[in-house]
């Protein structure tokens, strides 16, 4: 039998030095965010704070100066009845036209605010017959619509009667007599009762006379007659188609107003 013979051949080991580190790896992925937790129990509500003592109020002030008045119809402000009404919430309102509201309906009416706020309701053209009209401008040819002078003079105290060429020449109803009381009611302003002594319901200016105001026969005529001097050949005829103070022996260019 033979022998093996088995040689090992051991090689000594020695340690060496430590290397360097290597870089650091990357950053890995977030973990998985993890279940909500149980909410906390509520706190107790704080108590309710006392309300504090109100003070004392104090004292008022001393009120204002009063202001002047508006113009009227500016800004939406209401409309007024009539050239007078005008004058009176608005002193210094000048001659023109104005935007009243009369009886429910609106129009523009010429306004004397000179001598006081007078609306003019006829301006009649010499030698024209004159037409009704829902306004009436100066020398146009036009009379207002009955309703609407009946609701003028309601609120008028006088009537005055104008020769347009020169206004000086007019006569003017004496306040609450017998014409404006008759133009109230849509009647002519002449009276046949008094006929004869007509005039002492009118004061007369420039070169209109009394005597041109007092007739001898009685006058069935309504509005838009204004007056009637009937049987005065010099008296004063204002109708729709015969306008004159009979001083001229001519139609005359004439006004009639109401304040």
């Amino acid at each position: 039998m033979k022998k093996i013979v088995l040689v090992l051949s051991l090689t000594a080991v020695v340690a060496g030095c430590s290397g360097s580190s290597g870089d650091a790896g990357a950053k890995g992925d977030p973990g998985a965010a993890g279940a909500t937790g149980t909410p906390g129990a509520a706190g107790t509500a704080g108590a309710a704070g006392t309300a504090g003592t109100t003070g004392t109020a104090g004292t008022a002030g001393a009120a204002g100066a009063k202001g002047d008045p508006g113009t009227p119809f500016d800004g939406g402000a209401p409309l007024l009845a009539s050239c007078k009404a005008i004058k009176t919430a608005a002193p210094a309102a000048a001659n023109g036209t104005f935007e009243l509201h009369v009886a429910g309906t609106y129009f523009d009416a010429v306004c004397n605010m000179t001598d006081g706020g007078w609306t003019l309701i006829q301006s009649h053209v010499a030698t024209t017959t004159s037409v009704e009209a829902p306004s009436v401008a100066s020398g146009s040819g036009h009379y207002l619509p009955v309703y609407a002078v009946r609701a003028l003079a309601a609120g008028a105290t006088q009537v005055r009667i104008q020769n347009r060429a020169t206004p000086a020449d007019h006569a003017d109803s004496v306040a609450n007599m017998f014409p404006i009381v008759e133009l109230r009611k849509g009647n002519i302003t002449s009276d046949n009762l008094n006929k004869v002594t007509n005039h002492t319901n009118w004061t007369v200016s420039g070169a209109v006379t009394t005597a041109e105001l007092d007739f001898v026969c009685d006058s069935a005529a309504t509005y838009p007659t204004i007056f009637h001097a009937c049987g005065n050949t010099n008296g004063v005829h204002l109708f729709a188609d015969n306008h004159k103070f009979d001083f001229s022996a001519a139609d005359l260019d004439l006004d009639v107003w109401v304040k």
